[in-house]
C-alpha cells in the first residue's frame, strides 16, 4: 500500500508518526552541526524551510525522546547522531503570520508568538536554578503583561534560562524572519518594525553566551539595513550559493523521479520536469517540492499550476506596477522565453526596490519566480553576472495568470483614474483633482523621463497630452500670447461644452528639493503679472479654474489660485 501524500504539513513528528510519505533531507542535520554557530538560509516559500527547522528541533530538542523519529533516515548513519541528538533545549518560533497593516498590530502579534514561546517553557518557573527575578520575568512574559523591550529580549532572557536549568546551551530557530518586513514596507511602518526585529535578532544571535546553534529562514537576506550587521558573521546560504545546503531544501532530480516511481508515474517524468523543474540553487538541478506532492496527489487532473498564489505578492504587484515601464516588456520579454543577464545579489535593500531594476529581479529570483545561471567571471569586474529565465511552464502560467492580470487590472484603474481627473479639472474641483493627479503622475512619469538637467518642455509636454482628449469640449491653446506673455496652457470652454470653467495652467520646474515653493510663487506671479485670464475674459469666460505647478523629477507640488 502506498505511503499517503502529506499535503501543506510541515511538523516533522507528526509526518514521521503518521508514516506519510517522507524525501530523507536528514543529511541537513549534519551540516548544521559543523556551520559554526550562524545559518541564514533564504529560499521562495513552500520549498521546505519550516519542516527542515521542524526537523532540526525534534532531533536536537533535549525535552522529549524523539529517536524513533529517525529511525532508518540518513543521519543515523552518521557518526555524529548519538553526540548530539536530544542534547540540546530548544527554542523555535515561526515569524509567518505576521502580516498586519499597523505597528501595534503587527506588535501585538510579535507579543502573542513571544508569549506561546514562554508557555512551552514554563516548567522553568519551578527549577531550583532559577532565580526568582528571572521567575518573575518569565511570569510577566507568559501573561503578556511584560515591556515591549522585555519582548524585544525574551529569546536571549529565555535561553538564559534554559542554559541554566539543563547546563547546555541553547539551539534557536527562527523560521520566515523576513515576513513582517514586507507588511511593514508595505503598510509604511517599516521603522518601527525593523527597530523591533532588530533588536529581537540581535540579542538573539549576536554575542549570546548561551547559544548553541542558530538557524534563521525566510526569502531574502535583508542586510544592508543593518538587521544582521551585528551579528556574529551569520554563514549565508541563498539559491546564488554553491554550497552544500543547495540540495537540502527543494526536490533534486532523483529524488523526484524515485518519488515518481513510487506512485507509478514515472512515465510522466518528462511533462514534469517541463511543469516543475528548472530552478538553480547555487547550481544544483530542484524540482518544486510543493508542485510535486500536488501533483502526485491529483494526477489524474493533469499538470496545472500548484505553486500559484502560495504567498503574499503585494510587495511584487507595486514593484511592477510603479516601476519603470521597460521593466515590464523585460518581465514579457521572460515569459516568452528570452532569456537576460543581470547583476543579481542576495544582499538586498527595500530602499533599492524602487531605484534598482536589478533589485527587482533579485527580488524575483528569491521568491521563485526566476533562476539564475552563474555567467563566467570577468576578471576586472567584481560584480558576477547572471543569466535570468523563467525556469518552467508553472512559473509562465504563474506570470500569465497572476502578473499579466494585475497589469491589465491596473490599467483599467488608471482609464478610470484618468477620466475622473480631467472630470474634476473640468468642473475646477482642486482637491479631488490633486488627488486623480498625484496618482496619474506618479504611474506616468518615468525616472528617465526626469534625468537630470530636464526642462520645463517634458512637463508641458505631459499635461498638453493629458487634456488633447478634451479637444470637442474646448479649445485647447499652448504657449499662446495673452495679456503680456505666454501661458503654458489655456482650455477655453466650447459653445457645446457642459463645462463652464476655463482653466489655465502655469508649469515651473523646481530646481532642487528646497525649491517647490519659489517655483509656485514665480508661476503665480507670471500669470498675474502677465494678465494670462485676459484672453478668457474676452472669449465671455469669467470662472477660471487657475492651477500653479511646481515639478521635479517624479514629486509635484500644486497650487490653485484664487
Amino acid at each position: 500500500m502506498k505511503q499517503t501524500i502529506a499535503i501543506g504539513l510541515s511538523d516533522f513528528k507528526k509526518l514521521r508518526e503518521g508514516n506519510y510519505y517522507f524525501i530523507d533531507k536528514t543529511l541537513f542535520i549534519k551540516e548544521i552541526i559543523h556551520i559554526g554557530e550562524v545559518l541564514l538560509c533564504t529560499r521562495p516559500r513552500r520549498f521546505g524551510k519550516t519542516l527542515s527547522l521542524s526537523m532540526l528541533h525534534r532531533f536536537f530538542d533535549i525535552s522529549e525522546d524523539n529517536h524513533h523519529l529517525f529511525e532508518g533516515l540518513a543521519i543515523r548513519q552518521a557518526p555524529e547522531y548519538a553526540q548530539y541528538a536530544g542534547k540540546y533545549p530548544v527554542i523555535f518560533i515561526s515569524l509567518k503570520g505576521i502580516k498586519e497593516t499597523t505597528w501595534d498590530k503587527a506588535y501585538e502579534n510579535y507579543k502573542s508568538i513571544l508569549v506561546e514561546m514562554c508557555q512551552q517553557h514554563l516548567y522553568l518557573l519551578e527549577s531550583e536554578k532559577i532565580t526568582v527575578s528571572q521567575k518573575a520575568l518569565l511570569n510577566n512574559l507568559e501573561k503578556g503583561t511584560a515591556s515591549e523591550f522585555q519582548y524585544s529580549h525574551a529569546i536571549k532572557s529565555v535561553s538564559q534560562m534554559l542554559y541554566q536549568h539543563h547546563n547546555q546551551k541553547v539551539i534557536i530557530l527562527i523560521d520566515e524572519y523576513d515576513s513582517p518586513i514586507y507588511s511593514a514596507y508595505l503598510h509604511h511602518f517599516y521603522q518601527e518594525s525593523m527597530a523591533f526585529l532588530r533588536a529581537l535578532m540581535e540579542s538573539a544571535f549576536k554575542d549570546n553566551p548561551y547559544l548553541e546553534r542558530g538557524v534563521i529562514t525566510g526569502i531574502l537576506r535583508i542586510v544592508k539595513e543593518s538587521l544582521f550587521s551585528g551579528l556574529n558573521n551569520p554563514k549565508i546560504s541563498s539559491v546564488l550559493n554553491i554550497d552544500r545546503f543547495s540540495d537540502k531544501m527543494g526536490f533534486t532530480e532523483a529524488e523526484t523521479f524515485k518519488m515518481l516511481s513510487d506512485y507509478d508515474l514515472l512515465e510522466k517524468k518528462t511533462e514534469v520536469k517541463y511543469w516543475y523543474d528548472g530552478y538553480l540553487f547555487g547550481e544544483k538541478s530542484i524540482y518544486n517540492p510543493w508542485s510535486i506532492l500536488h501533483y502526485i496527489d491529483n494526477n489524474k487532473e493533469g499538470f496545472r499550476p500548484y505553486w500559484v498564489n502560495t504567498a503574499d505578492n503585494a510587495l511584487l504587484r507595486r514593484l511592477l506596477l510603479t516601476g519603470e515601464s521597460n521593466l515590464r516588456e523585460e518581465i514579457n520579454d521572460l515569459i516568452e522565453g528570452e532569456k537576460l543577464v543581470r547583476i543579481l545579489s542576495d544582499d538586498l535593500t527595500f530602499s533599492s526596490l524602487d531605484k534598482d531594476k536589478n533589485a527587482v529581479f533579485s527580488l524575483l529570483l528569491s521568491a521563485g519566480y526566476l533562476k539564475a545561471k552563474r555567467l563566467p567571471q570577468i576578471d576586472y569586474l567584481d560584480d558576477i553576472a547572471f543569466e535570468i529565465s523563467v525556469p518552467n511552464k508553472e512559473v509562465i502560467s504563474s506570470y500569465k495568470r497572476t502578473i499579466q492580470h494585475w497589469l491589465s487590472e491596473d490599467l483599467n484603474l488608471r482609464n478610470d483614474d484618468y477620466e475622473q481627473m480631467l472630470k474634476h479639472l473640468m468642473q475646477g474641483d482642486y482637491e479631488p483633482f490633486e488627488y486623480f493627479f498625484e496618482r496619474f503622475f506618479e504611474q506616468t512619469v518615468s525616472a528617465h523621463d526626469t534625468k537630470e538637467g530636464q526642462t520645463e518642455v517634458f512637463y508641458h509636454a505631459l499635461f498638453l497630452g493629458m487634456v488633447a482628449q478634451l479637444g470637442h469640449l474646448y479649445v485647447i491653446k499652448s504657449n499662446a500670447e495673452t495679456g503680456y506673455g505666454r501661458y503654458d496652457i489655456c482650455m477655453i470652454p466650447k459653445k457645446n461644452s457642459p463645462y463652464q470653467k476655463g482653466v489655465l495652467i502655469e508649469i515651473k520646474l523646481a530646481r532642487n528639493d528646497n525649491a517647490y515653493l519659489t517655483a509656485l510663487e514665480a508661476a503665480e506671479k507670471q500669470m498675474n503679472t502677465n494678465k494670462y485670464q485676459s484672453e478668457l475674459e474676452a472669449h465671455g469666460i469669467a470662472s477660471v479654474f487657475k492651477l500653479c505647478i511646481a515639478a521635479r523629477g517624479k514629486q509635484f507640488q500644486m497650487k490653485e489660485m484664487v
